[in-house]
């Protein structure tokens, strides 16, 4: 079997397995391949814009499979982890059905595909001395790596749009303020005016003379 080779009759693959798959080959012809640290760094800003969406649970599971990863899955081919559902429960404080429904959005979103062994079960094998994988079966995240490129050119352009609306904010702010003072002001305005009692302030607000030296006619 070679590296990119998927067991069959294990899994059915959907039309999004199938793009799985083929990201999983464009990862494995990348000359320059990213490194974990600056990829959990564009998924933290990549969510807003994110199409299709998904729920805050779901980037949480997702941020967790790259923790589990090492720097050197990233450089040497095969980024693959296999945590138990049991340990994603209990990290994300879920049952199980909710893990498989969250790891199935992320599959659909093509971030992320399965290897599967005979039984189904997730389980690797490290070089005691190097620690690079020799074989495993588990949560494949080369999808999410040969996306790299694209989530971090998405990631800059909602930063962008975030540091325009922070300028625009921050430009009329002082205005909005001017505005909302003159649409308040009249409600908030006390009523002096000369007078003993409110009965002679009310007769001099309806005289005529009263009107006519209102500050407000133009």
């Amino acid at each position: 079997m070679t590296e990119l080779a998927k067991p069959s009759g294990y899994r059915a693959l959907s039309p999004a397995e199938l793009e799985n798959e083929r990201l999983v080959q464009e990862y494995m012809r990348l000359k320059e391949r990213p490194t974990r640290r600056a990829l959990q760094k564009v998924l933290k800003d990549v969510r807003a814009g994110f199409q299709p969406a998904l729920p805050r649970t779901a980037w949480q599971l997702l941020d967790y499979l790259v923790e589990l990863s090492h720097d050197r899955d990233w450089q040497d081919g095969l980024i693959i982890v296999w945590p138990s559902n049991g340990r994603l429960m209990d990290f994300l404080g879920c049952g199980e059905r909710s893990v498989q429904l969250l790891l199935r959005a992320l599959t659909n979103a093509n971030l992320i595909t399965h290897r599967d062994n005979n039984d189904r079960r997730r389980k690797g094998f490290r070089d005691a001395e190097t620690g690079r994988i020799l074989d495993a079966y588990g949560i494949d995240l080369r999808p999410l790596a040969a996306r790299a490129e694209e989530l971090t050119k998405l990631a800059e352009s909602i930063q962008k749009d975030r540091i325009e609306r922070d300028v625009f904010a921050a430009r009329w702010a002082p205005w909005a303020r001017v505005c909302w003072s003159l649409f308040a002001w009249p409600k908030r305005m006390p009523l002096i005016l000369p007078g003993r009692s409110t009965q002679t302030r009310l007769k001099r607000l309806r005289s005529p003379r009263a009107v006519s030296a209102s500050p407000w006619r133009f």
